[in-house]
């Protein structure tokens, strides 16, 4: 077997494994660093053989450039492994991309049949069950006070509890579209800083543009579990990926 079958069959192996790769490429970055430290030596015993020449640049490199090659073998090696991760993210990215756009898109009509066929007063009542599983499923463990009122609340992203009221969180929503209008997209981070919570870490790549639609709340009045009113806050556009790269 030649070294390239064997690097092609390494390469296959590791093809679905970025995380491999990218450390293989780093380990392999550093051992070049290493290697290429350790050979100047050998080079400049090399040029020191006849020091009564001044070799020119490009005369260093012809006599010396042997002593460098593992240190270039490895540094070749490692940059294929990074490119490679590269790659593989790239392609997972795209087609995760394509497949949230699709489901979303049967969710969109698959939502709107639901409302044809049984009416808009069921498909309340559905949505009113769906709220009061998610509320059932989050502890009242943390409340969030934010300056935007005193009612408590349910974010279905999120799964936080914060205070607020129906009218400042319609106040938020007009101020989300007014900036969508401007400028085109509405990050869920922006939605959470109108209202004073704290951002999350997907907050910034997930959010809503003017191709999709309009920011809407849909709000569902329950009780939590330590009898309190609770307004559980869903989104009838629900903010997706690549939202700015439409």
């Amino acid at each position: 077997m030649t070294m390239k079958n064997i690097f092609e069959s390494v390469m296959s192996n590791l093809s679905n494994n970025t995380k491999m790769l990218t450390m293989l490429g780093i380990s392999g970055m550093v051992s070049s660093t290493i290697l290429a430290v350790k050979s100047t030596p050998k080079a400049l015993d090399i040029l020191n053989e006849d020091e009564d020449y001044k070799y020119s640049n490009i005369e260093k490199i012809k006599k010396t450039y042997k002593c460098y090659i593992p240190s270039a073998v490895v540094a070749a090696g490692a940059i294929t492994c990074l490119i490679f991760s590269n790659q593989i993210d790239t392609r997972r990215t795209t087609a995760l991309a394509t497949a949230y756009s699709l489901s979303e898109n049967a969710l969109k009509e698959y939502g709107a049949k639901v409302v044809d066929i049984v009416g808009e007063e069921k498909d309340k009542e559905v949505k009113d069950e769906i709220a009061k599983d998610k509320l059932a499923a989050v502890p009242v463990d943390h409340i969030f006070d934010t300056p935007s009122g005193k009612a408590l609340c349910l974010d279905t992203i999120s799964g936080r509890y914060f205070t607020s009221e129906l009218s400042a969180l319609d106040k938020i929503q007009n101020t989300l579209n007014n900036r969508l209008y401007n400028e085109n997209i509405v990050s869920l981070n922006d939605f959470y800083s109108e209202l004073g919570l704290p951002s999350i870490s997907v907050g910034d790549d997930i959010g809503w543009n003017m191709n999709t639609g309009l920011v809407y709340f849909d709000y569902s009045t329950q009780f939590a579990e330590t009898n309190e009113p609770c307004i559980v806050l869903s989104y009838s556009i629900v903010p997706r990926w690549n939202y700015d790269k439409d």
